[in-house]
């Protein structure tokens, strides 16, 4: 019987990750990998809608929009990331409506929990 050694890993691009369809699951394509990722728990969805309510009437009138964590950024080459909230700016016409991942964000939430804690300050925010 072959182990799972035995194979080649096949390397996402990161168009072939955006055309995969997860459901009602969310996962993210790191270095080439899909990563599953677990649902928020409801202290963190709090913080998150506070975080973007607060950004959203700061930013009125500025051309800057938040976003939440359905808005994916392409970190790296064969890497894309949901981070919970981040801003866009210039991007708010309907042509734009149709962008899934955010190519240029001026800033990035996470919100840090034990679990992920580890993962998002040595792996994410180098990135």
């Amino acid at each position: 019987m072959a182990s799972g050694s035995d194979y080649p890993l096949t390397l996402l691009s990161v168009e072939e990750f955006l055309a995969i369809t997860f459901g009602d699951q969310k996962a993210e394509l790191d270095r080439g990998e899909i990563r599953m990722m677990a649902g928020a728990k409801l202290r963190h969805n709090r913080v998150m809608l506070n975080i973007q309510v607060a950004l959203s009437a700061r930013l009125r009138g500025t051309g800057c929009t938040p976003y939440g964590s359905d808005q994916g950024i392409r970190t790296l080459d064969r890497t894309v990331r949901y981070p919970d909230v981040s801003v866009l700016c210039g991007h708010d016409g309907p042509e734009d409506d149709d962008i899934r991942l955010l190519e240029d964000p001026r800033v990035i939430f996470e919100i840090l929990s034990a679990g992920t804690t580890r993962t998002d300050l040595r792996v994410k925010l180098p990135e």
